[in-house]
Formats: structure tokens, C-alpha cells, sequence
């Protein structure tokens, strides 16, 4: 039901099928830049994200989101605050 909601949402954006594809990806499946990947690790490392959280770097790279109605930033949750981090590797809280 939602995911219907969802793309009845999206239908009127009129956004392109390469692009909703993108927005629906997730995690692993979504492409970023290496220096958005060093600035993951980064923040991984950072925030102490194995031992606050629990989790491996696999599982805190699959919880990426990508931000919809911006194309080059990506957000993630580093328990508490999300951070945005941009094509370059810039960091936003």
C-alpha cells in the first residue's frame, strides 16, 4: 500500500524510470564516489559506530539513503545525528 502511495507520489514528479530506480536504491546497491566512500569509513570510524551500534562497516555502508530531489548527496544515520555527505566528500550534519 505504501509503496503504491509512493509511486503514484512519484508519478507526478515526472521523474525519469532510471531515476525513481535510483531513489528505491539502498545501502550496497547505490553508487557513490570514492571520496564519499572514504568520508563513510570516515564517519565510521569517527563516531565508534562498531562498538555504539553494533555494527559492521557492511552493515552501517547498507543503511545509506539517497536524499530525494537531490542528486548528489546521499544521507546516513550515525546513531543520533544523520549526516549528509555530498559528491565530494563534504560532511553535513
Amino acid at each position: 500500500m505504501l509503496m503504491i502511495q509512493f509511486m503514484e507520489n512519484i508519478g507526478d514528479l515526472k521523474l525519469s524510470a532510471k531515476r525513481i530506480g535510483t531513489l528505491l536504491k539502498r545501502g550496497a546497491e547505490l553508487k557513490i564516489t570514492r571520496p564519499q566512500a572514504e568520508a563513510l569509513k570516515h564517519l565510521y570510524n569517527w563516531h565508534d559506530i562498531k562498538n555504539r551500534l553494533g555494527l559492521t562497516y557492511l552493515e552501517f555502508r547498507r543503511s545509506l539513503r539517497a536524499v530525494i530531489g537531490c542528486d548528489d548527496l546521499v544521507i546516513i544515520d550515525c546513531g543520533g545525528i544523520c549526516v549528509g555527505i555530498t559528491l565530494e566528500g563534504h560532511r553535513h550534519s
